[in-house]
């Protein structure tokens, strides 16, 4: 039924774990993956982590998504460094 009403989320094609694509658990691999293939849903994303008093504040991560957006970022400007001439 959430099929139907396209209320799944779009990580449900990319890994076998279920959960919503803004989940606190959701591993590096996930949340690249959310960044390069879903941008509009990475920049809620970084809306929501900016939202005082939710329930993620007590999950214990040592990086913030503004952190990881910067990183995700640099990362695809060294892909495309060396990626430069190969077309």
């Amino acid at each position: 039924m959430c099929q139907a009403e396209g209320l799944l989320s779009p990580l449900y094609a990319f890994t076998g774990r279920g959960g919503c694509w803004f989940c606190p658990n959701a591993s590096m691999r996930e949340l690249r993956h959310l960044y390069n293939a879903h941008p509009d849903l990475w920049q809620l994303l970084l809306e929501l982590q900016d939202a005082p008093n939710k329930a993620t504040e007590r999950f214990n991560r040592s990086y913030t998504l503004h952190d990881l957006d910067l990183r995700f970022c640099l990362e695809g400007e060294q892909l495309s460094l060396f990626s430069y001439g190969e077309r």
